[in-house]
């Protein structure tokens, strides 16, 4: 469920169809998100999941994976 809802956000924001997003696909390269865009898709994953994404987690966000983990360790307390 996390997964295709943190699609939906990605798709919406860098106007992609969802079936491009992959776990393994990166944010910047393969996707073509830019600063601006990953600011907005932090902001919206807030909101959706009630995670706040802190500086030290967006330093180590490359891919979707990378923001499906923080979501979930957010939200478990890890």
């Amino acid at each position: 469920m996390e997964f295709a809802k943190l699609k939906e956000i990605i798709s919406d924001v860098l106007h992609l169809n969802a079936d491009q997003i992959t776990e393994d696909a990166d944010l910047v390269r393969d996707l073509g998100a830019d600063s601006l865009d990953l600011f907005e898709i932090y902001v919206e994953i807030g909101k959706v999941f009630e995670v706040e994404v802190s500086e030290e987690d967006e330093g180590r966000i490359v891919t979707v994976g990378d923001v499906l983990d923080v979501i979930r360790h957010t939200k478990s307390g890890i």
